[in-house]
């Protein structure tokens, strides 16, 4: 088990093969949809999607509206109307707010996941360990690897990738990788 750490040059490089691999699923995607052009599904999805909101606006509209409201309770939906906005709204730049930082501390000197870690590549999967952390992540749990002269990319989601330097990996440990893993589609 030897120790590594990763830059953020790796990290930057990581994030290209991701978007390249996002954009490649799209690709595949959009040439699957257009085979299947002119289908019945496709419209009414289309349709669907495009009545949703108009149909809730109405049924608002026509909720408050109704005569049987009282001006009071009008107001109280009002209010409540409001305050679901509002808490939304919050909600997203919380979150927003939250993605910013974690991934500010995770690039950060010494942090989560620029501080030194070790992988073990067994016949049961990968074994990391990095910053008081332990991870064993199982073969199933990847879906594809992509690979250049220096670095695996192993993805756990199509926007997602754990890397490793091949350097620090035994030959055994990188077939095993090449063995378990399908490479992903350009």
């Amino acid at each position: 088990m030897q120790t590594f750490t990763l830059t953020r040059s790796d990290h930057l490089q990581a994030y290209r093969r991701v978007s390249a691999n996002l954009r490649a699923i799209a690709r595949r995607r959009k040439e699957a949809a257009a085979a299947a052009q002119g289908t019945v599904r496709r419209v009414v999805e289309g349709l669907a999607r495009l009545s949703v909101w108009p149909l809730l606006l109405a049924l608002t509209l026509g909720f408050l509206q109704t005569k049987a409201l009282s001006p009071q309770t009008k107001g109280y939906v009002l209010c409540a109307a409001a305050t679901a906005v509002a808490t939304l709204v919050l909600a997203y730049l919380g979150a927003a707010a939250m993605t910013r930082r974690q991934l500010q501390e995770q690039l950060a000197d010494d942090g989560s996941t620029l501080s030194p870690q070790s992988v073990v590549v067994t016949e049961a999967g990968i074994e990391q360990h990095a910053k008081g952390a332990f991870s064993r992540l199982d073969w199933a749990f990847f879906i594809a690897r992509q690979e250049d002269d220096a670095m695996f990319y192993l993805f756990v989601e199509p926007g997602l990738c754990m890397m490793i330097p091949k350097a620090v990996l035994p030959p055994e440990a990188q077939a095993l990788i090449v063995q378990h893993l399908p490479l992903a589609p350009a």
